[in-house]
Formats: structure tokens, sequence, C-alpha cells
């Protein structure tokens, strides 16, 4: 006497090609959905940090050009008291003499985190201290601990700093702020972190159109690649999705037709709807499980050691390998619940099927073109071309995104017609057929329409 779970699994040997087939599409799902998010996350992360070391926590600047003004208290403080501003550092600027050297770029900074995380040092500068950069170093002979002369005056070095990544070396000196500024100034310009930067510029201008607001996220270099970016993840993810979708669902639906060879054999033998729908879950449940545990397993593999030649070959940004464990946790999850919901809607579809109705299924039915579906790809067709078009004339080499949407809208209108372009193409060659293979083989294209209504 065999209970529902051994039937279950007696049916998925039984029918071991299909779950063999469904099991490596949902890991090949699984290990491309999160191999894409991973590259993505790494790639948003990594640009974060290279943000961060150019330009550090601050959103903008505010001030004046070298010459035309300067802070002064009443105006400090009106900013400061803004809402939207959560940290400012005010900064001067001075040209120096320092040692034989003539018109050595100086800031005049306070010891406060925010302009450390924008010049990146990390002592605290006192008032005969200085802070120099490796260019500046190298040219004076200096090294930290060396005293040398600034404006005629005894100055320490305490740090060095290295020239950033992907940065131009450049002779500059940093010294605490009451060594250059004015007892009536604030400095030349301030750092600014705050929660609406877009707002808060437009905040300043009204309190001074004369203010120079430079907002981080203008910067060309920030700019450029947060939109290579964002198209590269919109592209990556639509075309990924899309094509995973097709694949399971596809592979969904030649499994069920396959279980429904099963269940009709047991709705015959006078199993229950509750039986056949527990048969049908433990089945998928198998299949599921082991899929997304596979495809979790291979997307590790992937995004260690296969990952960085991908990006290497096709040339893209290049990202770490870290593995995020937890964002992987969520996109499986995701894909499991969009499964779950899936399968319970072929279950009841499965659990309504009556023994004679799946052998209605193959009778010929040819596909008819339905008059408001065909307006509707059309209008589809002609919004894809159009977005194509566009994209591809425009001369601000900003069209990818255009490109992208006619792509997908023009593979869209050529998918739904694929069945039809078969149908066509199978009717008109069954005379020739027959008359040159025989009658055997007009039977066997013959019988490929109703495969086609079947998995349209």
């Amino acid at each position: 006497m065999f209970n529902l779970k051994t039937i279950a699994w007696k049916l998925c040997k039984a029918a071991k090609v299909h779950v063999a087939t469904s099991i490596g599409i949902i890991m090949i799902a699984i290990c491309l959905v999160i191999t894409m998010a991973t590259y993505n996350f790494n790639a948003q992360k990594q640009l974060e940090q290279q943000i961060n070391a150019m330009y550090g926590e601050m959103d903008l600047l505010a001030g004046y050009n070298y010459g035309q003004g300067m802070i002064t208290p009443s105006l400090y403080e009106n900013i400061l008291s803004l809402p939207l501003v959560e940290r400012v550092s005010p900064i001067s600027l001075e040209m120096t003499q320092m040692n034989e050297l003539q018109s050595v770029y100086t800031l005049g900074v306070e010891n406060d985190d925010l302009v450390k995380s924008r010049y990146h040092f990390t002592q605290n500068i006192a008032r005969d201290e200085v802070v120099i950069s490796e260019l500046l170093a190298r040219t004076l002979n200096t090294a930290v601990g060396d005293t040398i002369m600034l404006n005629f005056e005894h100055y320490k070095v305490i740090e060095i700093l290295p020239t950033p990544t992907g940065a131009e070396p450049t002779n500059m000196a940093i010294v605490q702020n009451n060594a250059l500024k004015k007892a009536d100034e604030v400095g030349l310009f301030m750092l600014i972190e705050s929660s609406d930067p877009q707002q808060l510029a437009i905040q300043l201008t009204n309190i001074d159109e004369q203010l120079r607001i430079d907002l981080v996220d203008e910067y060309e270099f920030v700019k450029m690649n947060l939109q290579f970016l964002l198209v590269l993840t919109i592209i990556f993810s639509v075309f990924i999705i899309f094509i995973t979708g097709l694949l399971l669902l596809s592979t969904m639906q030649l499994l069920f037709v396959k279980l429904k060879e099963q269940f009709m054999i047991l709705r015959s033998l006078g199993a229950t709807a509750k039986q056949i729908a527990q048969l049908i879950k433990v089945q998928f449940t198998i299949i599921m499980v082991v899929g997304i545990v596979s495809g979790l397993g291979c997307s590790v593999l992937v995004v260690r050691f296969a990952l960085p030649k991908i990006v290497s070959l096709l040339r893209l940004p290049e990202a770490s390998t870290t593995y995020p464990l937890t964002m992987a946790l969520i996109v499986v999850g995701s894909m499991g619940l969009l499964l779950m919901m899936y399968s319970k809607w072929q279950v009841r579809k499965a659990i309504q099927i009556l023994p004679l109705q799946l052998t209605e299924q193959t009778v010929y039915q040819p596909l008819k073109l339905i008059t408001w579906r065909t307006i509707v790809v059309c209008i589809f067709f002609m919004l894809g071309a159009l977005f194509l078009v566009n994209g591809l004339l425009d001369a601000t080499g900003k069209g990818a995104l255009q490109i992208l949407i006619g792509s997908l809208l023009l593979t869209g209108v050529v998918l739904y017609f694929i069945p039809y372009c078969f149908q066509w193409v199978i009717t008109l060659t069954l005379q020739p057929i027959r008359k040159i293979f025989g009658k055997e083989a007009y039977l066997a294209f013959k019988q490929l329409i109703p495969q086609i209504n079947i998995n349209k």
C-alpha cells in the first residue's frame, strides 16, 4: 500500500526527464538572477566607495570664488540654522609661500569629521601643524615630523596624504582654519551635508544669489557613472528577468502537461481532487527545493570564479566578488514565492480536469488572430519602432534606455506572432510533404498544430 508521498515520488521518477529539465531550468534561472543582482549590488557599492573616496560625506559645496568674497559669521549662522542642513564645515583658501616654493595651494580647515572625510586626513591639526600632499612632500623632501616654513612661520608636518586613485598629484597643504581666516570671516566656502541637497541648493540661492553651489550629484564623474550603472542595471534586470520568466513558464507548462496524463489515470481510478492537489504539491515542492538549492550553490561558484572573467570579457565596470548572502536569500525567497503562486494556480486547474478533457486538448484547433489583440500588438510594434529609431538617432549618447524599451517591445511582438507563423508554415507545407515524403510524414507534421495551440 502506497501513501500519497510515495506515489508522488514514483510519478516524479516516471517523468524523470521532465523533472530533471524543470530542476535544471529553475537552477539556471535562480543562478542568473542572483548573479545579475550580485553584480549590480557590488557595482553600486563600489561606485559609492569611489564617490566617497573623492568627495567624502559632503553633499554640496557652497561659497565664493577665490577673490570674490568671504563667508561672514552672520551668513554662516543663517545657513547653519536651515532645517535641511545636517553638518557644515567652513574652509579657507590661500596661496602661501612654503620654504622656497611660491603660491602653494593651502586650505584652512576645522578638525571635524566632515572635512576629514573630504580630504582624507586623520590627525587633529594644531595651530602650528600642517598636513601636506604626497607630491609636496617629495618636492620639499620632507617627512612626517619635519618642520617647514609657511608664510615665514614654523609648522610641523604631522601627516602626508597619498594621492587618491584616479586623481592628479598636486601640491597642497592643510592647516588649521585660524591660521588663514581673518577675525570677521568664517572661510571662503563650506562643505555641507544635507538630507535634501537639491532643495537646500535652492534655499541657499535665495539667501545669496552670489553663492557658488556645487552639488556632488552634479559632478560629471558622478553623473556619468550613475547614469551608466542605471542603464546597465535596467538592461541586465529586464533581459534576465524576461529570459528566466520565459524559461520557467515554458518548463512548468511542459511539466504540467506531462503530469496531466498521470492525473487523468489517477482520476479514472477514483482519486479525489484533494488527493490530486496533494500529489501536485509534493511533486512541485521536490522540484522547487532541489532547483532553488542547486541554483543558490551554482550562483556562489559563478560569482566567485566566472563573474570576474565575464566582466573582463564584456569590458563591463569592475565590481568585487563579495557574495551578499542576505540579498541572495531575498531573491530566492521572492522567486520561490512566485513559483508557489504559479503552482497553486496550476493545482486549481489540474483538479478540475476530467479524464476525457485531456484527450480533447489534442484535437486540431487552429489558432486565430483576435482583432483587439492584433490592434494592441500593432500599437506596441509602432511604439517599439519609434523608441528604437529615436534611440539610435540620439546624438547625445543617452538613447540607451529608448533602445532597450524599443527592443523589448519588438521582441514581444515577434514572440506573439511566432506561433501563428509556425502554424501558417506547417499548413502551407502539409500537401507538399504528403506528396514528397508520404502519409506518415504528413500525419506527424499535422500533429504539431495542436501542440502549438497547447504551448502558445
